[in-house]
């Protein structure tokens, strides 16, 4: 016969689940830092997809940008997500 478990058993400690909660926003803050960075290294090249410098059309400006908007358009949600998990881990 079928056996009755729980679906979701509870396998984390209070404290890890409060860790687990952060870090969505750890990584979207790590991405706009990460993000700003590369946009900075690479200023001379912005807006060029191809320098004589750099034949790549590959640039640390574009990597930069992506993870700065990214980033800021994950940070609200992993904001409110954090604030939830942290009410409920506390309860």
């Amino acid at each position: 016969m079928a056996e009755t478990r729980e679906r979701n058993p509870k396998r984390v400690s209070n404290g890890e689940e409060k860790v687990l909660n952060v870090l969505p926003l750890m990584a979207s803050i790590g991405s706009i830092g990460v993000g700003t960075y590369l946009l900075i290294d690479d200023l001379k090249d912005f807006g060029f997809f191809s320098t004589k410098d750099h034949p790549s059309p590959f640039h640390h400006w574009m990597w930069g940008l992506i993870l700065l908007l990214g980033g800021l358009l994950s940070l609200p949600i992993s904001v409110l997500e954090s604030i939830e998990g942290l009410e409920s881990a506390e309860s």
